[in-house]
């Protein structure tokens, strides 16, 4: 059992990994279909920073609300298939 628990903290920890930016709207602040990706504005810091954050717990519970608190989850302004529109934040450090 208590390998099963290490495997878990390795699998949830930052330890070994680097950060990615990795947007399929291109790089840039362009429009997407009426939403404005900012992605392009985010610096290598601010990236290396959210990643620190979100690696501060290793369990992935804390990791999910973490990022819970990075989004606002609201309806969509028009009519469409989908029921929830997400907007996600990356605070510049």
């Amino acid at each position: 059992m208590e390998e099963k628990n290490i495997a878990k903290r390795q699998r949830y920890s930052g330890e070994g990994k680097t950060p990615k930016l990795a947007c399929s709207n291109g790089r840039g602040n362009i429009r997407h279909r009426g939403a404005v990706c900012l992605a392009g504005a985010l610096t290598e810091e601010d990236v290396q920073s959210f990643f620190a954050a979100f690696h501060v717990n290793t369990d992935k519970r804390s990791q999910d609300a973490f990022l819970l608190k990075q989004m606002v989850i609201s309806k969509p302004q028009k009519a469409r298939k989908r029921e929830k529109a997400v907007k996600y934040y990356v605070s510049k450090a």
